[in-house]
């Protein structure tokens, strides 16, 4: 894992390159979940932040589920940042 820090808001991802720009677009748009006021406004948030990861190879690659595991869980990258 590595630690990346924009805004002095720490990002913690896998210590792959590329992710620096999945950081610096993310963090755009991770701000303003701080000010959403509606279940609606947060999730239009959510899905323009999902929206950012899949443009991304790096970060794309965790938002799909592996077929070769068994139990078929979804590795998620919100648990990252």
């Amino acid at each position: 894992m590595q630690r990346i820090v924009i805004n002095n808001h720490l990002w913690e991802v896998p210590n792959e390159p590329g992710w620096e720009k999945v950081i610096e677009e993310a963090e755009i748009v991770r701000h303003l979940l701080d000010k959403c006021t509606t279940a609606a406004e947060c999730r239009r948030i959510i899905n323009e932040l999902r929206a950012i990861f899949y443009r991304h190879s790096v970060s794309k690659q965790y938002l799909e589920p592996d077929a070769n595991r068994g139990d078929d869980l979804l590795d998620s990258i919100f648990k990252w940042g």
